[in-house]
């Protein structure tokens, strides 16, 4: 249990960083980056889709003996099969493949992080706190797609089509879920950010109406993609839905970012950066409402505007006036992350790996 609660301790660690310079900032970010890599990279047999995964990269052949029905009759989508084929061409072994999975994920994150944060820390442990398990730990392909999303908006920012394009199709290459934020991609700029404020609330009371009044309808798309069939049996159950603490979560970001707007003068702050932030979190989270219906989309999409709704969170911190106000916020954020961390994670090691669950951590160095 103790390596899986490894973004509390940090988070209590490194609870003044947001007060340090950017420099010292930047270097504990290395370090705790390097953490969830040597964690995550070399888990074994530790979470739900661990065997699956294991299972897939021994029924690929190497490079030489590679046929076209090989990556057809596999699941998974073709950047994440031949990163296998890469993997077992080399004559390694599959801890090599989580390896490079998770420094494609964490080295990503980290990237976007550092360079629009003012304290990368505490944003990386707040991220972890929410996603460490969820996502870096057992989303092996999805955990990559996310990291090279966000490097497809982060180029977008800085006006690069060509490596939009490259991270965009890349992400694809590792999971399909990266469908969803084509649109955000494309239309983010011509998009107003007080159109987005109003199209996330509109989400959010269309989340509520899934949430207590409930939806279905009556579809039927046959014998389709994984995806569909998915989609078609969420859409068919009335009581699909995405969970309270996720929306609540969501309004809690809203409320948070509202405070602080107030509080740290926000037409004073409102630069390039933060508009272009702020854009992306509410377009994701709109996105991932809509979606709500089907809660996998929703959680999909979770660890993207979470992060990026992390970074808008403690810029605004770092604006405020006063220093006692920043710690206050700083210990408020971390308390509450923390807490979820330490509330869901024995719920998580409770339930059965054959049903999303945990099992006490192993590391394939010592098997």
């Amino acid at each position: 249990m103790i390596f899986y609660l490894f973004p509390v301790y940090f988070s209590a660690m490194f609870f003044f960083s947001s007060l340090l310079k950017v420099k010292i900032n930047f270097f504990i970010s290395l370090m705790i980056s390097a953490v969830v890599v040597i964690i995550a990279g070399f888990r074994y047999f530790s979470d739900t889709d661990y065997e699956a995964y294991y299972d897939i990269f021994h029924s690929l052949p190497s490079l030489a003996m590679l046929e076209y029905h090989h990556l057809r009759d596999t699941y998974g989508e073709l950047g994440y099969l031949l990163l296998n084929v890469a993997v077992k061409s080399l004559n390694l072994d599959f801890y090599v493949v989580t390896l490079v999975c998770a420094f494609i994920s964490i080295s990503g994150k980290f990237f976007f992080v550092t360079k629009f944060s003012y304290s990368a820390p505490l944003v990386l442990t707040c991220y972890l706190c929410l996603h460490f398990v969820t996502t870096e730990f057992s989303e092996l392909r999805w955990s990559v797609a996310t990291s090279l999303i966000l490097l497809s908006f982060y180029f977008s920012f800085k006006n690069n089509k060509f490596l939009v394009f490259t991270f965009t199709f890349s992400s694809l290459m590792f999971h399909y879920s990266t469908f969803l934020i084509i649109p955000l991609l494309l239309f983010h700029k011509i998009i107003s950010r007080q159109l987005l404020y109003i199209i996330f609330i509109f989400s959010f009371l269309v989340a509520l109406f899934y949430k207590f009044i409930g939806f279905s309808v009556a579809v039927d798309f046959g014998d389709t993609l994984y995806a569909l069939a998915r989609l078609q049996r969420y859409l068919n159950d009335p009581d699909s839905n995405v969970g309270f603490f996720s929306l609540a979560k969501l309004f809690f970001f809203f409320v948070v970012i509202f405070s602080l707007n107030f509080l740290a003068n926000s037409t004073k702050f409102l630069d390039r950066e933060h508009i272009f932030l702020e854009k992306i979190a509410l377009g994701l989270s709109s996105i991932a409402l809509i979606f709500s219906l089907a809660p996998v989309f929703f959680l999909r999409l979770a660890p993207l505007f979470d992060l990026i709704f992390l970074v808008i969170i403690f810029r605004r911190i770092f604006q405020l006036n006063t220093k006692s106000t920043k710690i206050i916020f700083s210990f408020l954020l971390v308390f509450a992350f923390s807490l979820w961390q330490l509330i869901s994670l024995p719920r998580s090691l409770s339930t059965p790996l054959t049903e999303g669950g945990l099992a006490t951590y192993q590391m394939v160095i010592f098997n």
